[in-house]
């Protein structure tokens, strides 16, 4: 419990956290860092809860758009701010990860 960094292998991908622990996992806020090898994230900034997104936070993806907004258990949930290359784009509103507008 408390704060500090990780670098671990999950699967194939490299990544590196920084940021509160739990009981072993990422709960509370930090920053998770992807290795070239994610399909899509390169990186996430916010809250987490035994190890997910969970909470308010920013999601980074390899297209360059970039996600502001609430998630819940590792899903997109609510209306998120979406920018790409620091230019806003139009909100867009999930429901549990699944996109509705």
């Amino acid at each position: 419990n408390g704060n500090g960094s990780g670098f671990y292998i999950d699967g194939h991908q490299r990544k590196l956290y920084i940021g509160e622990w739990k009981d072993g996992k990422h709960s509370g806020v930090g920053t998770l860092t992807f290795s070239d090898t994610h399909e899509h994230y390169t990186l996430y900034e916010g809250n987490f809860e035994k190890d997910v997104f969970h909470g308010t936070g920013t999601l980074h993806l390899k297209n360059g758009r970039v996600y502001t907004g609430n998630f819940e258990s590792g899903l997109r949930h609510g209306v998120f701010k979406v920018s790409k290359e620091g230019i806003d784009l139009e909100d867009e509103r999930y429901n549990k990860g699944v996109k509705t507008k």
